[in-house]
């Protein structure tokens, strides 16, 4: 395969003005779809979509909701809810890129560092497992990614069991969340292999 676009920003949420063709942070925003066709015009025949982690870290009244592929989105703007943010994101790739195959992301099961291993509500780092405005784990968050791949017909890319855990994250990531050479070695298999058989 070749790259199309790489469409990840630095501090990106799922969250957030989802109307903005300009600037925005939000992935789901027309802006961050929009710019999924690279400047030669060319649109993806593969999407990954990897996002919601840095919405499940906010402190301001984000939540995680219910939505898991099967209810309507007819809500626009700035949304507040993770899981109608991220479907609204799936529906508007499919709308625009009708051919491409999505694949929805699993989160890393457990973004803490060994030093805080068994400690279940532990924030490392400033890493939250537990969204903090709603007390949803990470694990059950990931329980509805999943859901809404089936639900909406998307592959599943499921980093959360590729290997890496509560348990040995310090080895494999720089800070406790960010993946380092040997983390995204594990996460790149785990990638091929759900593309290749799906």
């Amino acid at each position: 395969m070749e790259l199309c676009v790489n469409c990840s920003w630095s501090g990106s949420t799922v969250t957030g003005d989802t109307d903005s063709t300009t600037y925005a942070k939000s992935a789901a925003s027309d802006k961050r779809v929009a710019d999924l066709t690279n400047e030669n015009g060319e649109t993806p025949d593969n999407i990954i979509v990897s996002i919601s982690i840095n919405d499940f870290a906010k402190t301001n009244e984000i939540t995680t909701g219910e939505n898991v592929g099967s209810n309507a989105i007819t809500q626009s703007g700035n949304i507040t809810v993770i899981s109608d943010a991220y479907v609204l994101l799936i529906k508007k790739l499919m709308m625009a890129y009708p051919k491409a195959k999505i694949y929805c992301c699993t989160i890393l099961s457990e973004n803490c560092n060994s030093e805080s291993a068994g400690t279940a509500n532990s924030h490392a780092n400033g890493y939250p497992n537990i969204n903090p405005d709603d007390n949803v784990t990470l694990p059950i968050w990931n329980d509805m990614i999943r859901k809404i791949a089936n639900n909406m017909g998307c592959g599943l890319i499921d980093f959360a069991t590729c290997g890496i855990n509560f348990y040995n994250i310090s080895s494999y990531t720089i800070d406790g969340l960010h993946p380092n050479i040997i983390g995204h070695k594990l996460m790149c298999q785990q990638a091929l292999k759900a593309m290749i058989n799906n």
